[in-house]
């Protein structure tokens, strides 16, 4: 099997973590054209892009046996579930309330963005102010 693939510029690919099909397309030929016999400078190129990025996906086929982006473990919890649900009892019963005024009078000692996640994920909206 020969493979004829011309040098392409510098590519930049899209800065999210997920596993659109064409990044997955896009490794899966990072890794045929290596198990074709090319190396990995070779390979970074011919598909313009770094020797970095050709040595971590051929590794991660190698390791893992597929493609697809690793789930990512997130940043650790600022507030307990006993806040939390102090959060969502004060929205509950203050539909209007802001974020801030939220976090004030319940004592929680987040961020605002925090508080409005909190609110988020019980289904409600909360109460932006225009400034």
């Amino acid at each position: 099997m020969v493979m004829e693939i011309q040098p392409q510029g510098h590519m930049r690919l899209p800065q999210m973590r997920t596993n659109w099909p064409e990044l997955i397309t896009h490794r899966t030929r990072i890794v045929a054209i290596h198990k074709a016999g090319k190396g990995i400078r070779e390979i970074s190129h011919l598909l313009g892009i770094s020797r970095d990025t050709v040595r971590l996906w051929v590794r991660r086929h190698q390791e893992d046996g597929h493609m697809l982006t690793r789930p990512q473990t997130g940043g650790t919890r600022v507030t307990t579930l006993e806040e939390d649900q102090q959060i969502r009892r004060k929205a509950e019963r203050a539909p209007l309330s802001t974020a801030v005024y939220i976090r004030r009078v319940t004592g929680v000692h987040c961020h605002p963005i925090t508080t409005r996640r909190q609110i988020w994920e019980t289904g409600r909206q909360c109460f932006i102010p225009a400034c």
